[in-house]
């Protein structure tokens, strides 16, 4: 803990390890780009709402866990296929399954979407 006290503690230009520390770069706000943000940004309080006005944003949509309605939202997205856990990916195999495919918990349902193409799977609350 020690060392690292020292190296954040160093002005810049210092040379560490044959790197040398640079001082914070300002980003621009023309490299943000939109004008209307949906709740996978995860605005939820009056700091980020703030931020994402002054960067151009013209209308937000508040965070996943300020909606009342879920119906139709990602939850999740990732990598983690079950259709190739299941041996049915469209990559590798000619089988496949009946679709839409669900997970189910309780009494909720969660459709799954696949983007096969990029490897991806979306879980949606249906």
């Amino acid at each position: 803990l020690t060392n690292i006290t020292k190296i954040i503690k160093m002005p810049y230009g210092t040379n560490i390890g044959g790197l040398r520390t640079c001082p914070p770069r300002r980003i621009e706000n023309s490299v943000f780009s939109k004008s209307k943000l949906d709740y996978r940004f995860n605005v939820v309080n009056k700091l980020s709402q703030k931020f994402y006005k002054e960067l151009g944003a013209e209308e937000i949509e508040t965070g996943f866990e300020l909606q009342n309605d879920f119906k139709g939202k990602t939850l999740m997205a990732c990598k983690y296929c079950i259709k190739e856990e299941l041996g049915y990916c469209t990559l590798t195999s000619n089988e496949k399954p009946e679709e839409p495919l669900y997970l189910l918990s309780g009494n909720k349902k969660y459709r799954l979407v696949f983007n096969c193409k990029e490897c991806m799977m979306e879980i949606k609350y249906d």
